[in-house]
Parts: C-alpha cells; sequence; structure tokens
C-alpha cells in the first residue's frame, strides 16, 4: 500500500494513512503530530487515498470493505466521521476526480465484464456512460470462456488466502 500525506489548506492539519489499528486507514492530525481523528476504520483496508474536498470537508478513498477481492469508492465527512460508498457496481472501481471535486470518471471492471467507464457527479449519481465497451462485451461471450471459479484454502500457517481459476472448456 502507498503512503499518502496531505496538507490541509488551514496550515494547521494534514492526512496520512496508517496500520496502526491492523489496518490501512486515514487519519487526520495537526501539525504539532496529534491525532484529530481516525478518518476511516474497519476491518478492511483503504487501498487508495483520492484527495480531499476541502471547501466541503469531504475525504475520497477506495477501500476493499465488502471484500478484499473488490474495491469500492467511498467518500467521508470530516466532521460527522460518516463514510457513504458512492460507488454501486460489484468489482473494481477506480476514480479520477475533477479539480474542485465537482465530478468523477469511475473506472469498473469485474470478473464477467470488460472496462465500463462513467461520469459521475461528486455525491455518486451517474451523469452519462463514456464507454460500455458492449462490442467486446458480445464477443467474449461467442469464445464461451469458461468463468473463473472462486474459492478459498488455508496455508499450513493458517491464513486464508483467496484464489480463483480458469477450467478448460
Amino acid at each position: 500500500t502507498d503512503s499518502y500525506l496531505t496538507f490541509l489548506d488551514n496550515g494547521t492539519q494534514f492526512i496520512i494513512n496508517s496500520e496502526k489499528d491492523g489496518y490501512n486507514h486515514l487519519y487526520l492530525f495537526d501539525m504539532n503530530g496529534k491525532q484529530v481523528k481516525q478518518i476511516t476504520k474497519g476491518s478492511w483496508d483503504v487501498t487508495n487515498f483520492l484527495g480531499i474536498d476541502q471547501k466541503n470537508g469531504l475525504v475520497y478513498y477506495l477501500a476493499a470493505a465488502k471484500s478484499p477481492m473488490q474495491r469500492e469508492l467511498y467518500v467521508a465527512n470530516l466532521k460527522s466521521g460518516e463514510s457513504k460508498m458512492l460507488s454501486t457496481n460489484v468489482g473494481t472501481n477506480k476514480a479520477v476526480f475533477s479539480t474542485g471535486f465537482k465530478y468523477y470518471i469511475n473506472f469498473f471492471n469485474s470478473t464477467t465484464s470488460p472496462m465500463l467507464i462513467t461520469l459521475h457527479q461528486a455525491n455518486g449519481k451517474q451523469i452519462r456512460t463514456l464507454e460500455d465497451n458492449a462490442a467486446l462485451a458480445q464477443k467474449v461471450t461467442e469464445y464461451n470462456i469458461t468463468p473463473k471459479e472462486f474459492f478459498t484454502f488455508v496455508t499450513p500457517e493458517g491464513v486464508t488466502l483467496n484464489g480463483w481459476m480458469i477450467k478448460p472448456v
């Protein structure tokens, strides 16, 4: 996981990520190094810090909260501490925000669908589809590829890992 460090415009605080509670989460600190608050919490990891809309006090991030095999887009309110999932598709979501955090482009794909690119308002409302890759999806269907099968297994050390396989037709 990458390290994130973002200074707020107020000149007195910054946001960093840390695994100090056992999971990678976002924290707000003051310039003296005192923790002001833990922005994200739970038995899951923040995988990407996407930025902060300082005007509205909103922090955007990607997380593997639902499953370690997924990535969802979230927004957290700095004042209330409340987080809300913005992405609706189950799979891997990635987002790129406009300057000012008014809009974002979401890049979604999964094991059963090619890249879907959509434009959204910052609150998650979809404005339009930019690319649905319908022709590619149809072509893949014609090839009759066996779907991925997901499974878990336990290592000799007792660690549960996720896996997948594609069997021959």
